[in-house]
């Protein structure tokens, strides 16, 4: 998916029209590229600033989620528990990263309390 003119107002959730079947073993990627560069006539920063990913619509936050639905019991086992570790750890990682750069970030505490 690419969106070349995007809008702050037109934020959305997209879903495919018809499910995608998957084979086994299928490894999903997701590049985010932003152009927060004085030439972006719809960049709000002038002079331009860094901006990094965070909760706030002055942050960048791109996020990619995938609803999944196991063909059969068997793999919907399977699929949890490959799953669930992974995504924990990587909230975790997330958390750590937000505290990192807001120390006195609540949320983020509180998020790491709540895993």
């Amino acid at each position: 998916m690419r969106i070349n003119q995007w809008d702050f107002n037109w934020q959305d959730q997209y879903y495919y029209a018809e499910p995608v079947e998957l084979p086994n073993g299928t490894k999903l990627f997701m590049r985010y590229t932003y152009d927060n560069s004085d030439q972006n006539p719809h960049n709000p920063h002038v002079p331009s600033r860094r901006v990094t990913y965070g909760p706030q619509s002055s942050n960048e936050m791109g996020d990619l989620w995938f609803q999944i639905l196991a063909s059969n019991e068997k793999d919907q086992t399977l699929l949890v528990r490959k799953f669930v570790p992974k995504e924990t750890q990587a909230q975790i990682a997330g958390l750590l990263k937000a505290l990192e750069l807001r120390p006195d970030d609540a949320d983020s505490y509180f998020g790491q309390g709540s895993i």
